[in-house]
């Protein structure tokens, strides 16, 4: 999803046009241009948009074109960017580029920015050096005047986005040249390819359109395009590709109809399944044409006598022993499956609120959330027909006016609602919903809803009340999970029921929770919770007892002991959420501990036992097992933490320094100031074992203070005693929030020893910067404007990308060390050496870190690199020794 106030400011900073589609007026609605100028408040249609954008900006917007562009957009990601060539009132080609996503269910924010006027229509793509698409467009329009049977095919790669973000837009860039290149090889001299934008790509070949030819041709086709792709781009997660084919004249007798039609099949190929192809049939497919990209209505084709089957077997599993959500849920499976429905809604209904208990997704189509709010349960209940009844064929036909935006809203395309009462009280609901087509209900099978709903109704009657009671006691409102109490009490009433037997304490914590929470909202957490507690619900009737017992946190008890299953377990789980959740920005982490319990431990204490081994635990790859020496390090922690104050008094953290080199001389160029600590001038500490005491506790910003003065007073002494002065930067905490106040306690220390600017460098580190762009961007102008130098730390172990460099204002770019694993790795020796170059070009200095060998610096050096930082010279050294040794 977009912010509508994000793209305006997006607009005014790039002197863009920004507009509002509504995709069921099929209008824009609102639009601006530049500095928050707005350009007509709509809806206006594209015809007249495009007259408008012509007259303000000179470029010319075809609109079967737009739509096109629309359909791929909502067959991907909420959000998007793609470039295409337009033309301008004079006729000139220019490319524009289009970034955006969804505002809503409804509407898409659009950006669109004027890239460069294009020399001439045989431009290539710059990138896979591809035939422009106004060629590739003419060799087809040639082809369909000389009447030349031939396939036109869209091809897509799969999930590429995800693709970028888990490995480096170079090896991006790379599967987009591999893949036009062995595109190209195998059309030869029959076809023609075009990228398109982004990572589709358009292509002809000259073909007899007999159905078993074609479906070879595109088998062949796609196997070897992933072949090759995969083994030039040779990582773990393979890419693949979806590709939607028409045929001239079969299925259309100009350019835009074949294109269309190709692009329909494309979406099925994407909404279905993915890594496949799809040959464009009608009756497969749905009819498209500019003005449209849904699939056609479909109407109910199923037997009697399969429906009275299904409905025995409703009965059936509504006298089972089972809980009676699970009778209930396993009931509206066995229905949607068989009625091919989208999705079933059991909910709740009281005088003033619906709240949604069951949802049953089909898994073959796009799962899509209901929404409702608290205002619909009076619009429902004007509408509902004296049988308790509501049927809803089509949404768009005009059909039940008054709830059209709130069915719109939960994308609801045609339902069938089912009052579930009980001696005149309203107590429940069911829907039989369409959220992908319309559909025209037949009488029987709305009766065997309403059958199907009166036999639900009179089980989930009974046991209502109770079962009411017990979810808002005993269970987790956002998973439906056990919570803390229901999970403590199952836990202990199993441990007595066997005498205490030996079992298992499995903790599970979703890592930067918080940060994920702040970067994309309440709804993505709820949706990274509900995905593990699905996870979790596989295993009710087993040996497992699991709750969400807070807010971040899944605890588990496993019947006995069997560390293997445990970890087993532990990898299914992670494989299942990275599976059903990609963020923007990396995947989700989970951290886990386990005690396994062979004594009488009691739960309370084996639960903190497990908690202790996943805080210890660095590995998200495994579960950490609780040992006696984590719980002595535990103890220590809590000393530690009781002494830390004391610790800042009596200036137990000391000073040490690292240098640095210039790569081309080998000279000192400066220093990075570390610390340690001296616990009771007895042990000496490294960072990683008290920094994040010292950030939970709130006292790492006396630390970063203390650093800071204590490098200020090193400059001085330099200077006053004649001595060699070298830049010395300083790291910022994580941990601050307030970064005018920092500023202000900075300047404060260094006016006190008197110091340039110039002299003190502030190290960011890379995920600082990605959490707070707009803070830290202030920031550093404000840094700047005093004289301070500026470099971002540990790059490349975040999120930051190839676009992200143009917009940083740093000095220089520290390289993490785990960017270049050896020299010798071809693929991340390219990747350094290209990153070197691109920072290097936009007049940034580049610092790597972690230099430890000859090869090493030899590398570096030849490819550039400023500075270069790490043991192969000189490890961090106290300050004395430094002084010796560089300054002295």
């Amino acid at each position: 999803m977009v912010d509508f106030d994000v793209a305006k400011l997006l607009a005014k900073a790039e002197n863009s046009i920004m507009g509002c589609y509504n995709l069921k007026l099929r209008k824009i609605t609102e639009s601006y241009y530049g500095a928050n100028n707005m350009l007509k408040n709509g809806p206006i249609d594209l015809d007249e948009y495009s007259k408008m954008l012509s007259e303000v900006v000179d470029i010319v917007i075809d609109k079967g074109r737009f739509l096109s562009a629309l359909s791929q957009i909502l067959s991907e990601n909420d959000v998007f960017e793609f470039s295409d060539i337009y033309k301008t009132t004079g006729g000139l080609p220019i490319k524009i580029n289009f970034r955006g996503g969804r505002l809503d269910s409804e509407n898409i924010i659009v950006n669109m920015f004027k890239d460069k006027v294009v020399e001439s229509n045989d431009t290539p793509d710059e990138l896979t050096k591809c035939d422009s698409y106004n060629d590739f467009k003419k060799n087809v329009d040639e082809l369909i005047k000389t009447n030349t049977q031939f396939v036109l095919g869209i091809l897509n790669l799969d999930s590429f986005k995800e693709f970028n973000i888990s490995y480096n837009h170079v090896l991006g860039d790379i599967a987009l040249i591999e893949t036009a290149s062995i595109m190209k090889q195998l059309l030869g001299s029959n076809g023609l390819v075009t990228r398109s934008g982004g990572d589709e790509f358009l292509f002809f070949y000259k073909l007899d359109n007999d159905y078993d030819v074609t479906y070879n041709f595109i088998r062949d086709f796609l196997i070897k395009i992933e072949e090759v792709i995969n083994d030039v781009v040779n990582v773990d997660k393979k890419l693949t590709a979806t590709i939607g084919l028409s045929r001239f004249p079969l299925d259309g007798d100009n350019y835009k109809k074949i294109e269309n039609r190709s692009r329909a099949a494309l979406i099925r190929g994407k909404n279905k399944a993915r890594n496949c192809f799809i040959i464009y049939l009608e009756e497969k497919t749905g009819y498209i044409d500019e003005n449209t990209i849904f699939e056609e209505r479909k109407n109910d084709t199923s037997s009697e006598s399969s429906k009275i089957n299904v409905i025995t077997g409703v009965m059936e599993i509504l006298n089972t022993n089972n809980t009676l959500r699970k009778r209930v849920e396993d009931s509206i499976s066995l229905i949607g499956n068989f009625f091919y429905l989208d999705r079933i809604v059991v909910s709740e209904v009281t005088n003033d609120n619906i709240s949604d208990l069951i949802v049953w997704y089909n898994p073959r189509s796009k799962k899509k959330e209901p929404k409702f709010n608290t205002d619909n349960i009076k619009v429902w209940k004007s509408l509902y027909e004296s049988s308790n009844l509501l049927v809803i064929n089509g949404v768009e036909e005009g059909e039940a006016t008054i709830l059209k935006d709130i069915l719109a809203a939960s994308n609801i395309t045609a339902c069938v609602a089912i009052e579930l009462k009980h001696e005149g009280r309203l107590y429940g609901q069911i829907r039989f919903e369409m959220t992908s087509i319309d559909r025209i209900w037949q009488p029987t099978v709305i009766s065997s809803f309403v059958l199907i709903s009166k036999m639900i109704s009179i089980k989930y009657d009974k046991a209502y009340l109770d079962y009411i009671h017990e979810k808002e006691m005993y269970y987790d409102s956002t998973t439906d999970v056990f919570n803390l109490l229901k999970w403590t009490l199952e836990g202990e009433r199993f441990i007595q029921a066997n005498d205490n037997p030996p079992y298992s304490i499995l903790d599970i914590e979703i890592n930067e929770f918080t940060n994920i929470l702040n970067l994309y909202g309440i709804v993505v957490v709820d949706n990274i919770l509900k995905t593990i507690a699905n996870y979790l619900l596989r295993f009710e009737c087993g040996t497992v007892i699991f709750g969400r017992t807070s807010e971040n946190r899944f605890s588990l008890l496993f019947r006995n002991i069997d560390e293997e299953k445990i970890k087993l377990f532990f990898k299914d789980l992670k494989e299942y959420v990275k599976e059903n959740i990609i963020l923007e920005k990396g995947n989700v982490l989970l951290q886990a501990g386990a005690f396994l319990n062979n004594d009488k431990t009691s739960l309370k204490e084996a639960l903190d036992k497990a908690v202790i081994a996943r805080k210890q635990g660095s590995n998200f790859d495994d579960v950490t097992i609780f040992t006696q020496a984590m719980y002595e390090k535990e103890l220590f922690k809590l000393e530690l933490e009781s002494h830390i104050e004391k610790a800042l008094d009596l200036d137990e953290f000391l000073l040490y320094l690292q240098p640095k080199f210039n790569a081309t001389n080998k000279e000192l160029s400066g220093a990075e100031a570390l610390t340690r600590w001296n616990y009771n001038f007895e042990k000496l500490m490294y960072p990683d074992s008290f920094i994040p005491l010292l950030e939970r506790n709130g006292y790492i910003s006396r630390l970063d203070y203390k650093v800071f003065e204590n490098v200020c007073k090193l400059q001085r002494e330099a200077i006053d005693k004649g001595y060699k002065v070298v830049p010395i930067s300083v790291n910022v905490s994580r941990s601050v929030k307030d970064f005018d106040k920092y500023l202000f306690d900075l300047e404060a220390i260094r006016n006190k020893y008197n110091i340039d600017a110039s002299l003190l460098e502030i190290e960011i580190t890379e995920g600082m910067y990605t959490e707070n762009e707009k803070l830290i961007e202030n920031f550093i102008k404000k840094l700047h404007s005093i004289g301070y130098k500026v470099s971002m730390d540990d790059f490349g172990s975040g999120y930051s990308n190839i676009t992200a460099l143009s917009q940083l204002n740093f000095d220089i770019i520290k390289f993490d060390r785990s960017f270049l694993t050896s020299p010798s790795n071809e693929k991340e020796a390219l990747i350094v050496r290209v990153m070197t170059k691109l920072v290097k070009k936009l007049n940034m200095k580049v610092l790597f870190e972690g230099v430890e060998t000859e090869e090493y610096e030899k590398y570096l050096t030849d490819i550039g690199c400023d500075y270069l930082q790490g043991y192969y010279y000189d490890k961090p050294i106290p300050l004395d020794t430094f002084k010796k040794k560089y300054i002295n």
